[in-house]
């Protein structure tokens, strides 16, 4: 059972790096599937562009095909804006030309689309990788507590504290997992195995508790004097 449980825990700590997205320079992240407005400032000569300053956007997907083909933005004199809704996660390269009087300048950016609108960079992965280690190490170490217990309630309640951390690492796996800049089919993917790794805990501690159970109503029944039914 303790080589199992450890095969599960090696099993995790391999999905992991698949969740934690790398970091990517980006000036901002927007939600997949949700109308956004991109907002850029226009300077000329250290001071905002004038209410006669025109700039148009292109906007290329992840993959290099074009969202939006030299569009025009809205003037909003410190900034311009145009209205877009991303609809595959991953980073978008960005081209903004823009002509105030006899001035004329352009710029490249990128925006990040995740599928929950979080930053993936914003966080140290080795701090989800360790907060993850953390909570499970508790729970093997109650499940080791549990298996030195000959009481029956301390014995049950240790099996119990041990299983909700185990479900706990998971539901933990499964934030990163989906806060995480992630391709949808990765990320079901994913979301698939930690379920997985779910059901088997499950399981596992389904079969523990009645073998535990039973274990402690045998020894009571030792304790009490009673005839054993075997």
């Amino acid at each position: 059972m303790k080589k199992l449980i450890l095969f599960i825990f090696i099993g995790m700590l391999l999905v992991l790096p698949l969740v934690i997205a790398d970091k990517q320079n980006h000036d901002y992240t927007f939600k997949l599937n949700q109308q956004v407005d991109l907002k850029r400032p226009c300077w000329n000569n250290g001071t905002y562009c004038t209410a006669a300053a025109t700039c148009n956007l292109t906007v290329l997907y992840p993959n290099s095909t074009i969202l939006i083909s030299n569009e025009d933005m809205t003037n909003s004199v410190s900034y311009f804006n145009k209205t877009l809704t991303p609809t595959v996660t991953g980073l978008y390269f960005c081209i903004m030309t823009c002509e105030d009087a006899a001035e004329h300048g352009s710029e490249t950016f990128y925006f990040d689309v995740t599928l929950s609108g979080v930053d993936p960079g914003a966080s140290n992965p080795m701090v989800s990788i360790g907060i993850i280690a953390l909570i499970f190490g508790i729970a093997c170490f109650f499940l080791f507590i549990s298996s030195q217990l000959n009481d029956a309630g301390p014995k049950i309640f240790f099996l119990l504290a041990s299983f909700v951390f185990m479900i706990g690492s998971l539901a933990v796996s499964y934030v990163i997992a989906f806060e995480s800049n992630l391709a949808s089919q990765i990320n079901s993917t994913v979301t698939t195995m930690l379920y997985a790794f779910g059901l088997i805990f499950f399981v596992i501690f389904a079969y523990i508790m009645i073998k535990q159970i039973v274990a402690s109503v045998d020894l009571y029944r030792q304790n009490k004097g009673y005839e054993m039914d075997y």
